[in-house]
């Protein structure tokens, strides 16, 4: 009888036990989420004794961001213990170690606006180096000469002002497109260097310091072609363009002795999509080489700062002989070298799980530094030797940023692979909530990342609240359908002229697998994601019902109607529509709008009031269609944020607001664990974001 009383008594104490051991662990909620510290900006001084970067802190409090530069010595018995260099008033970042050894430049508002400093270590506060507003700034070989990036000297009038009429031959404004300046230390006397008929992207200084490479738009204008040609400019303004579009050219880097440039190129055309694998290029500047392609057998992708990866820089070996680069292959970014003359494989550095970004080298390689980051830990520094992964790898942490989330037991996401309709290959990594029992259909949200071409590497994640949902009862599937980069370029080029198809069967193809294997359940499923992801939400609640509820962020909805709104992604990616009535036809149909009247899911609409790369209306356009409709719905504007939702206040209205939604709307959650957010402040009370968010109201289809 007592050993009866026992058995029974067993599963009891089990689930004491557990529910004691989750007490332990603390929940993770939004607040806790929004204000961890990020890493970023690293930059090894040339004697390899400091390693500076910039440390970015979302403050709930003032409702600010700011941004620090801090510093750790390298020098042999050193603690490696950070400290912070700069303070307020003002933002500090973009920390530049000045040739010669003469200081630390920083960009800074301390002044106001946006200008470069210098710490020089004696002891003395900061002083300005250039006053005027700046962005990308880099010093000269010799460091004589700042080159940077700042708006044209003139600034016309602008059409709107006035009782004028307005009179255009752009929608654009050439008076906020970056031009390329020279500032010249010794005088303090500073001179645009392009004339302002083209957009400027970026810069490297050749090393004798006479001439730079660029990239730049000829057609002057971001907003229409978003060509990216590559050129060199002489100091006295002379131009001799190197590479033209439409194939998009950026980060050029001149090899040690100056005769060689390197750069991020395309991969195909007409395949030309914003954000599309990019290639490794050298060029011979004396032209006794054709230009060679050093990745294009390579299945990873290299990382160019269009493709959306986390560092896009080049490095050179003192030798010339090999470049470096961040690159990805499948959900994790590393460190690769390739030999520049094209006679090797690309050739592995590190191999961890996750994703190494910004990466910096000390002189002649011997030393490099990075940040490191995997799904469950957010980003450290960490410093290493630059040497081949066969030598070992054995790097040092330098910043302890993880260390503030171990008290939640943030875990990493299981890795799941399925097979879609056709066959495709598809991955994808899922988050469970806190209370997950095997057998018990939880509430699964299907996250869709932006891009197109982009990912869910193997990253923690600032923006994306995957363990907060895990400690509210949801459970998070990240797919990387076709159209993904890190799988190879014919996955990538998979949703090409066909966003919102295959792409939208290999979603549905993870809903079934997690159906299948008991996770989750018909009435439990939801949807969301941001910018191309908000698109797929859009375009899978078009096609489907199954999904019961929804959270579209900074997504499109009618294709027509974004191409004059929006960045050219939509010309770049369906291939010249306007050229034919089939390939607009084409366009349409695959609009979420096109299907408009199938749509019945809940949906909550969260977009910036500014955003270039998707209008705003495309949102207001897809609320009113569904209050039209009756179909439950909410709209969420956010003034003063464009692609990005920025603000601190914003940012953790919406990420509780879309909470909230799927609670609503999805069963499960509280058996799954999780807890219910309380209601909003009242509009105007501290800490609430009501003041500036533009709600729409919840219908319902009579």
């Amino acid at each position: 009888m007592q050993h009866r009383r026992l058995r029974f008594l067993a599963p009891l104490v089990a689930v004491v036990l557990a529910a004691l051991s989750a007490s332990a662990q603390e929940r993770f909620t939004v607040p806790d989420f929004i204000t961890l510290p990020r890493v970023s900006q690293v930059a090894v001084s040339p004697d390899l004794t400091k390693l500076a970067w910039t440390c970015s802190v979302r403050d709930l409090k003032d409702d600010k961001n700011h941004r620090q530069i801090h510093l750790a010595y390298l020098v042999s018995g050193s603690d490696l213990t950070p400290c912070v260099l700069t303070r307020e008033p003002g933002d500090s970042w973009e920390p530049i170690w000045v040739p010669g050894g003469e200081g630390l430049a920083f960009t800074s508002t301390r002044g106001g606006k946006a200008e470069l400093w210098l710490n020089r270590f004696d002891g003395a506060d900061p002083e300005r180096l250039v006053e005027s507003p700046i962005s990308s700034a880099l010093f000269s070989p010799d460091g004589t000469r700042i080159a940077f990036l700042a708006p044209p000297t003139k600034d016309p009038k602008r059409p709107g002002y006035g009782k004028d009429p307005e009179i255009r031959t752009t929608l654009e404004d050439p008076t906020r497109w970056p031009q390329l300046w020279l500032h010249e230390r010794a005088t303090g006397k500073r001179r645009q260097l392009t004339d302002g008929s083209a957009y400027i992207y970026d810069f490297d200084w050749h090393p004798d310091g006479k001439r730079l490479a660029f990239t730049f738009d000829p057609n002057g204008s971001e907003g229409v072609t978003e060509d990216h040609a590559l050129g060199l400019i002489e100091l006295d303004g002379t131009v001799r363009v190197l590479g033209e579009g439409p194939v998009k050219h950026i980060g050029p880097r001149f090899s040690p002795d100056g005769k060689r440039l390197a750069y991020y190129r395309d991969r195909s055309e007409p395949f030309d999509v914003y954000l599309t694998t990019k290639d490794i290029w050298v060029l011979d500047l004396g032209g006794e080489r054709a230009p060679q392609n050093l990745t294009r057998e390579w299945p990873g992708t290299a990382s160019g700062r269009l493709a959306s990866l986390a560092d896009g820089s080049l490095h050179w070996s003192p030798d010339g002989a090999y470049l470096w680069f961040v690159g990805a292959e499948r959900s994790n970014l590393n460190v690769y070298r390739v030999r520049a003359d094209g006679g090797s494989a690309v050739e592995p550095i590190t191999r961890v799980d996750g994703e190494i970004g910004g990466l910096s080298f000390g002189p002649a390689l011997k030393l490099m530094a990075f940040s490191w980051t995997d799904f469950a830990r957010p980003g450290d520094l960490f410093v290493a030797p630059a040497a081949p992964a066969a030598a070992g790898f054995t790097p040092v942490q330098i910043t302890r940023v993880r260390d503030e989330v171990v008290k939640y037991g943030l875990r990493l996401p299981e890795r799941r692979v399925w097979k879609s309709g056709d066959g495709t290959e598809v991955e994808g990594f899922l988050f469970l909530p806190r209370g997950f029992e095997k057998g018990k259909p939880v509430p699964v949200l299907f996250d869709a990342h932006g891009g197109p071409a982009s990912r869910w590497g193997n990253s923690y994640s600032y923006r994306y609240m995957w363990h907060v949902l895990a400690d509210h009862g949801f459970g998070s599937l990240l797919v990387n359908p076709r159209g993904s980069t890190g799988y190879g370029e014919k996955f990538q080029q998979g949703n090409f002229q066909g966003f919102g198809l295959g792409d939208f069967e290999d979603v549905m193809a993870g809903v079934d697998d997690l159906i299948g294997a008991g996770i989750t359940a018909e009435d439990r499923i939801g949807m969301t994601g941001y910018s191309y992801g908000g698109y797929l939400t859009n375009a899978a609640i078009s096609r489907t019902s199954r999904f019961k509820a929804a959270v579209s962020i900074a997504g499109g909805f009618n294709f027509v109607s974004a191409m004059a709104q929006n960045n050219p992604i939509l010309p770049r990616a369906y291939y010249r529509p306007l050229e034919s009535a089939e390939a607009m036809q084409r366009l349409f149909d695959h609009s979420p709008v096109a299907r408009l009247n199938r749509i019945t899911t809940p949906t909550l609409i969260i977009h910036g009031k500014e955003d270039t790369a998707v209008h705003p209306m495309q949102a207001i356009e897809m609320f009113q269609c569904l209050q039209m409709l009756g179909v439950p719905s909410k709209l969420i504007l956010y003034p003063g944020e464009a692609h990005g939702i920025n603000r601190p206040s914003h940012h953790r209205h919406y990420l509780e607001e879309s909470i909230r939604w799927f609670q609503q709307y999805l069963p499960g959650w509280r058996e799954a664990g999780g807890v219910e957010l309380a209601a909003p402040p009242p509009k105007g009370e501290s800490g609430a974001a009501g003041d500036s968010v533009h709600t729409g109201t919840a219908s319902r289809r009579p």
